[in-house]
């Protein structure tokens, strides 16, 4: 069942203390994941998502079945890291779908 909710980093964090803290009483297969979305645009902002699900909760969270992004705009914005780390330069807009 997928449910929408939106918050920001302070929501998931909660969310996140509230998954940890039901997974305590399951088993693996039983675990719900989180996907946030929306305002995750740059590869800083999805940096700051993963230090706090895994201050949170533990980085045994960071796998793709229970924590994932869901905002395309995060990818444009690592592929302009990768090339620039691959580069030294950014690339031009048309590197990138434009949003």
């Amino acid at each position: 069942m997928k449910k929408v909710i939106v918050a920001g980093l302070l929501g998931g964090a909660i969310t996140a203390s509230f998954l940890g803290a039901g997974a305590a009483n399951a088993s693996h297969d039983e675990y719900v994941g989180v996907k946030p979305a929306g305002g995750i645009r740059s590869s800083k902002d999805a940096i700051k998502y993963l230090v706090t699900v895994a201050e949170t909760v533990g980085e045994q969270w960071l796998q793709p079945h229970l924590f994932r992004f869901g905002a395309s705009s995060l990818l444009n914005d690592v592929l302009l890291q990768r090339q620039k780390l691959r580069t030294g330069h950014y690339s031009g807009p048309d590197y990138v779908t434009i949003d």
